[in-house]
Order: structure tokens, then C-alpha cells, then sequence
């Protein structure tokens, strides 16, 4: 007797939602898996020759706190004393600051960096430059952690793509079609999406035919996406529409300071006071011009300017507070910092700046007072976003089994950056807040430091580097390489 061959049963609605689910997550998980191995594959090959050199590789990651000073910032300076400790053990240490990095920026290329230097330990100085973190509360928590992937990250490049092109074919065909129709002409004149506006402003495609917002918006979304050149083209047509449109000189304006053209970038902010002497960010931005120039009469007029019409901005306060200082206005420095602080008194720059004018005159004791009030206003705040990236950064260190050198800024409390972290396994800290403060009471401020443009320190002095790589090399020798 043949036996009976058991019956096939049909899967349940539930079964196949589970086998679809997990499909779909397979199907992702190589995406995922093909992507990052690529990565480490192309870093492989660019990695650089100086990689190759014998001895312990230490990245050194951050801003232009990190990159200024050449020869003199403080990784090289690092690297030389490290090289000429004792024990003979050879160091080369990479400088990775990018200036005007955030968190954000550096963590996105951190996976990259770290397959190209392979280090074996990593020396972060990061965060005082993610001062907007209304993009960090945009999101929750899940969809913060979905942004960590390579496909999450991947596709939403590809919605803001895609969204782009219907933008611009939409916008085609409404300019077509307005075109068609104008005045009674039955002349179709083509024109491609990336060149959808009339050469003469009273032309066929008049600001009254068009919604000028479309192009600002287009702008935006390239600028989302760091693609400049076809932003600034999209900027540039919402201007030639509407040459009062504010909105479009502020993105046009943010976007040249990006592109490291200041003296277009300059024009397009005095074109916005021309056009609105009430806005308050032009007289900021061009204060802070003013300052890097040395400038600092024309850099006090914009300032107080801003203040005049109503700005309680701390930033501006502080940096109209430094410009009196380097003109030796001491006593306008001190009340305009004492003003700063009564207008924001949880504002940790605020009380720091007052913290670093009093250590720069000599003046031991309210340099104590504040400092005590800066610590606590510290120790109730650290920015969302810092914290978030760092714990990351920690993470993929961890799985690497490479130790993390988080060195806190020059004249700052060391607390925060260590309440940042639950699991303090391979995280070592360097702290610089009395080694800089008690170096300012003796020398003043400015053996230091170039600049404040923090509030309570600025961009260090081949002196000042010199004092942040012998804090980490010191920490280094000790917990890392004892």
C-alpha cells in the first residue's frame, strides 16, 4: 500500500505577514551589510601613506580648534612630545578637525575615518559648535536611532531627491503652461527644469505669474543636501524675481559663508539692512567679519546696533564685550558682560566670558565667584545633540576595542562632558579648566588665545596648543600607554 503523502498546509494571514516582515528585514540587513562592507573596502584603498608609518596611530577629531596652527596645533604638538617620552614608543597622530564642524558632520564621517586611519585610540575635543539642537528634537529617539544606518540615511537622500525632481518638473510644466497661454500667444517656448525663468524680469514669467516661494524652497532643498551650486541658482532666481525677498538673501547669505565666499556673502547682509534696517542677524554676521579683521570699531557699531533694536543674544553681548577688551575698554568690557549675564542668567558662555575677563585682568577672586556659578549652570545643561553623538562615537569604538580620549575645552569644567557618559569602560577625560584658568591669571589672555569666540575661550596660541597636547599627553601616558 503506497503511503499518503501529508497534506500541505496553507499559511495563516498572520504567517505570511511574519515571513513578509522578515524578508523585508533580510533584504534590508544586506543592503545594509553590502553597503558598510564597500565602505570599509574604498576607505582600505584610499588610505593614506602616513597610516603605513610604524608606531601607535591617534586620531585626533574636533573643529578648527583642532586643525588651526599647523605645525602648532595642538595634535602635532601632541605627536612631539609623545615621540619624545620615555619608553621608545613611536606615536603618529592624525589631525582630523574640520573647521565649523558639528557633532553631527563628524559622526557622519567617523565610520569612514576610522576604516581609513585604523587608530588605536581616538582623542575627541567636539561640541561647542552644535549650538542649533531644534534639529536633534525633531526627531524621536527611534527615528534617532534609525538615522545611525546606512540605508535609513541612504533613502532619505533619495526622498529628498526625488522630491526635488517633482518640484522642478512641476514647476516646469505650470511655467509651460502659463507660458502658452500669456498674452494670447500660441508660441511654445521649451524650457528645461534647471532653466525655468525668463531673462527679463517683465518678461512673460512676471513675479505676478509665478510663486516665487517655489524657487526658495528648491534652494533650501539643495542646500539640505549640500549640493551649493544648484542652490545658489535656485537662491539667485528667487532674488531675480523678487529683489526684496528677504527670506532668500538670508539663505543665499548663509549659504555663501558655507562656500567660504565672505566678500559675496558680506553684500548679500548689508543688501538685507538696505532693505530692512530692523533685521538683527546682518549686524551679527557682519560684526563677527568685522572682528576676524581686527576691526573691532566697525565690529562695536554693528554689535551695539543689534542691541539697539532689541537683540538679547548672549553671542552678541559676548563678542561686542571681547571687542572692547582688545581695545583696552576694560570697564565697558566688564559692564557689558555683568548686562549680558542679568539678561541671560542660565546662559553658561554668559557667566564663562565673565569668568575668562576676570582670569585675563588678574582678578583671583570673582574668577572664583563665577566660576562656581558657571559650573552649576554646566552641570543642569549639556546640548541633547552632543551628548547623543558622543554616545555613539563611544559605541562604535567599543566594538572596535578602541579607547576614547574625551578632552573638554580650555577653561571648562570637566563634569558635564563625564555626566555624558553611563559606561565610562575604555573612556578616559582630560580636563583644562585650572591649568588654563591659573595660566591666565599669570600670563593674561592673550599668550593663549587668538580669539573668545566661545564667550569663555577661543582658538588657542601656538602657547595655548602647547598646553592642551601636554594635558592629553599626560593622560594618554598614564591610562592608555602606562
Amino acid at each position: 500500500m503506497q503511503a499518503r503523502a501529508p497534506d500541505k498546509r496553507a499559511l495563516s494571514l498572520h504567517e505570511k505577514l511574519v515571513l513578509v516582515v522578515l524578508g523585508i528585514l533580510a533584504f534590508f540587513f544586506l543592503i545594509e551589510s553590502t553597503m558598510r562592507i564597500a565602505g570599509v573596502i574604498v576607505a582600505a584603498l584610499q588610505r593614506p601613506k602616513e597610516t603605513m608609518q610604524e608606531g601607535y596611530r591617534i586620531m585626533c577629531i574636533g573643529e578648527s580648534t583642532t586643525v588651526f596652527g599647523e605645525q602648532d596645533s595642538y595634535p602635532c604638538q601632541l605627536e612631539r612630545i609623545l615621540n619624545a617620552g620615555k619608553g621608545g614608543r613611536k606615536f603618529t597622530v592624525i589631525n582630523r578637525g574640520i573647521p565649523g564642524a558639528d557633532t553631527t558632520f563628524i559622526l557622519a564621517n567617523f565610520e569612514k575615518d576610522l576604516a581609513v586611519y585604523r587608530p588605536e585610540v581616538v582623542v575627541a575635543m567636539i561640541g561647542i559648535n552644535d549650538r542649533y539642537p531644534q534639529e536633534f528634537r525633531r526627531f524621536s529617539p527611534w527615528a534617532r536611532f534609525m538615522r545611525t544606518f546606512k540605508v535609513a540615511r541612504l533613502g532619505e537622500w533619495l526622498w529628498l531627491s526625488l522630491n526635488v525632481r517633482l518640484q522642478e518638473m512641476r514647476m516646469f510644466l505650470q511655467l509651460q503652461w502659463r507660458q502658452f497661454f500669456n498674452g494670447g500667444s500660441a508660441r511654445m517656448v521649451f524650457l528645461s527644469p534647471s532653466n525655468c525663468y525668463a531673462q527679463d524680469r517683465n518678461s512673460v514669467l512676471t513675479p505676478s505669474g509665478i510663486k516665487k516661494e517655489e524657487y526658495l524652497r528648491l534652494g533650501e532643498l539643495y542646500f539640505t543636501q549640500k549640493k551649493y551650486s544648484e542652490a545658489q541658482g535656485y537662491l539667485e532666481k528667487a532674488i531675480f524675481f523678487d529683489p526684496t525677498d528677504i527670506q532668500a538673501y538670508y539663505a543665499l547669505g548663509k549659504l555663501l559663508k558655507q562656500k567660504v565666499k565672505l566678500t559675496q556673502a558680506k553684500e548679500v547682509f548689508k543688501k538685507i539692512i538696505e532693505l530692512d534696517p530692523t533685521q538683527l542677524a546682518p549686524y551679527n554676521e557682519l560684526g563677527g567679519w568685522a572682528v576676524d579683521e581686527g576691526n573691532y570699531e566697525e565690529a562695536i557699531s554693528y554689535f551695539k546696533k543689534a542691541i539697539d533694536l532689541g537683540a538679547q543674544d548672549a553671542r552678541v553681548y559676548i563678542r561686542l564685550g571681547w571687542c572692547y577688551f582688545a581695545r583696552n575698554e576694560f570697564q565697558d568690557a566688564e559692564l557689558t558682560f555683568k548686562r549680558n549675564l542679568a539678561l541671560n542668567p542660565r546662559d553658561a558662555e554668559a557667566c564663562g566670558s565673565l569668568v575668562a575677563f576676570y582670569a585675563a585682568v588678574g582678578n583671583r577672586a570673582a574668577l572664583e565667584e563665577y566660576s562656581t556659578r558657571a559650573n552649576e549652570i554646566n552641570l543642569k545643561r549639556y546640548n541633547p545633540l552632543t551628548r547623543h553623538n558622543y554616545q555613539i562615537m563611544q559605541a562604535m569604538l567599543a566594538s572596535r576595542g578602541i579607547p576614547l580620549v574625551c578632552v573638554q575645552y580650555p577653561m571648562r569644567t570637566i563634569s558635564p562632558l563625564q555626566m555624558i557618559f553611563e559606561n565610562k569602560k575604555d573612556v578616559v577625560f582630560v580636563d583644562n579648566e585650572w591649568r588654563f584658568k591659573n595660566a591666565l591669571l599669570e600670563s593674561g589672555l592673550h599668550e593663549y588665545f587668538i580669539d573668545m569666540f566661545a564667550g569663555d575661550f577661543g582658538h588657542c596660541t601656538p602657547k595655548g596648543n602647547r598646553l592642551l597636547a601636554e594635558s592629553i599627553a599626560a593622560v594618554i601616558t598614564k591610562e592608555i600607554f602606562p
